[in-house]
C-alpha cells in the first residue's frame, strides 16, 4: 500500500543552501545514528517493516535518504523519506491505521523534502511532511497529519521556509505555510484542524 500526501508531490530539488562545516557534522552524526538504529533494528521482529537510512545507505526498502540525511521507520509498512538535499530528518513510528482526512487506512509516513527539514510522525496512520528549507512537521496521535511548506499553486505544493506545524491528538491536522519568510506564523493544534 502506498500513501501520498494531500498534494500530489512533496519532491523538490536542493535550492543551493550553503551549510559549510555543518554538513561534516551532520554526516558524522548520521553515521553514529545509523549504527545505533541498525543495532536496535537487529532485535526487531520479522513481522515489522522497520528500517533506517543514512546518506543513501538503507537497511530496508521503506527508508531512503539523500546524502547527509537520516530516515528511520518503525512499524508495519511505516515509511520515512528525506530527499532533495542535505540535513533532512524523517522519522515515522506506527502501524497502518485509519486516517479520517484521507478516508482510508494508511501506513505511518514521514517525508522531509528540501534542505534542513524535520518530519516526525508518531502514531498509527499518521503523516508528517515538509517541503523547502528548515521546516518542521511533528505529529503525535493516531490518524493525524502535520504539513509545513510554502503553500499550493492549485494542486501543486511549493517550497516554504522556516515553517513549523505541530499536531497533538487523535484525528487531528495542522498545516503551516509561508513562501519564503521565516517571520510567517507557525501552527499548533490539539484535537482539531488548524491551518496558519
Amino acid at each position: 500500500m502506498t500513501t501520498t500526501p494531500k498534494s500530489p508531490s512533496w519532491r523538490c530539488t536542493n535550492d543551493g543552501g550553503n551549510f559549510g562545516n555543518q554538513a561534516t557534522g551532520g554526516v558524522l552524526l548520521s553515521a553514529i545514528a545509523l549504527a545505533l538504529v541498525t543495532t536496535a533494528l537487529g532485535t526487531a521482529g520479522t513481522a515489522n517493516a522497520s528500517c533506517a537510512s543514512i546518506g543513501n545507505v538503507s537497511t530496508g526498502p521503506d527508508c531512503e535518504s539523500a546524502p547527509g540525511s537520516v530516515a528511520i521507520a518503525l512499524g508495519d509498512h511505516a515509511t520515512a523519506t528525506p530527499t532533495g538535499g542535505p540535513m533532512n530528518l524523517a522519522v515515522a513510528v506506527g502501524n497502518p491505521g485509519p486516517n479520517p482526512f484521507y478516508g482510508t487506512v494508511l501506513p505511518t509516513k514521514a517525508d522531509a523534502n528540501g534542505t534542513g527539514n524535520v518530519s516526525l510522525a508518531f502514531g498509527d496512520g499518521s503523516n508528517a511532511g515538509t517541503l523547502g528549507k528548515r521546516n518542521t512537521a511533528f505529529v503525535l496521535g493516531q490518524g493525524s497529519n502535520a504539513f509545513s511548506y510554502g503553500g499550493n499553486n492549485g494542486t501543486t505544493p511549493f517550497a516554504g521556509k522556516a515553517n513549523t506545524s505541530v499536531t497533538v491528538g487523535n484525528g487531528s491536522e495542522a498545516g503551516a505555510s509561508g513562501a519564503t519568510s521565516s517571520l510567517l506564523p507557525s501552527s499548533t493544534t490539539r484535537g482539531s484542524r488548524t491551518t496558519a
